[in-house]
């Protein structure tokens, strides 16, 4: 097809691989993803880190019980609904503005014992302190939102790190029990012109579908 068996034997070789790294893509997306609830546990650990609770999990389980957070979880009307694996950051803000501790502290910031976190303390007295508008809960809002959106930034990178772990672990598991053998495939590409044939018209074909796809998009 392209005249050169080399070329074509790389190019199924490259082929094989890729459908290998889809495959595996897709088993970790709608498999061990949504079964290990894991988009839903990573933003709970950035927002546990966020607020660093001293007295624990107690704020942040006040904040999923708002009717803000609860209305995203899957099955929220049942006895024990999913988290979300997803919250805006408005929708954070404002859930996180209607604790009690967070109006406690609003109304008294000199409260021994607030529960309110470290990070939150000097969000609310900048706006406190504001100049143009000293009070006004637009710049709390607005600085909670940045303040969500870097941390979700940060726990990102976490979940990423965690996934090519999935992935790579995933990819060994199918190479071992499909008994997946680089020589042995290229071998076969290099010997059996027929399959070499098809696997690069099949690459071509995906090429072609890609080119598309972007045509498209732009």
């Amino acid at each position: 097809m392209f005249g050169s068996t080399v070329l074509e034997v790389a190019i199924g070789l490259v082929f094989v691989y890729w459908l290998l790294s889809l495959l595996c893509s897709a088993i970790n997306e709608q498999v061990i993803v949504p079964l290990l609830n894991l988009r839903a546990k990573f933003l709970e650990e950035g927002i546990k880190n966020m607020l660093d609770d001293p007295q624990g999990d107690k704020l942040v389980n006040q904040l999923y019980e708002t009717p803000l957070i609860k209305g995203l979880s899957r099955k929220a009307s049942s006895d024990k609904p999913r988290k979300p694996s997803y919250i805006p950051a408005d929708t954070f803000a404002l859930a996180l503005m209607s604790l009690d501790a967070f109006q406690a502290y609003k109304a008294n910031p000199s409260a021994e014992n607030s529960p309110i976190p470290q990070a939150l303390a000097p969000l609310i007295n900048m706006a406190k302190n504001d100049p143009a508008s000293p009070g006004d809960p637009a710049i709390v809002l607005a600085s909670i939102e940045k303040w969500y959106n870097d941390t979700m930034d940060r726990v990102s990178g976490w979940y990423k790190h965690r996934v090519q772990l999935i992935i790579l672990l995933l990819a060994l598991v199918i190479v071992v029990s499909l008994n997946i053998d680089t020589v042995s495939l290229i071998t076969s590409l290099s010997n059996e012109t027929a399959m070499r044939s098809a696997i690069v018209s099949a690459a071509q074909g995906a090429a072609n579908s890609q080119n598309n796809a972007k045509n498209l998009a732009t």
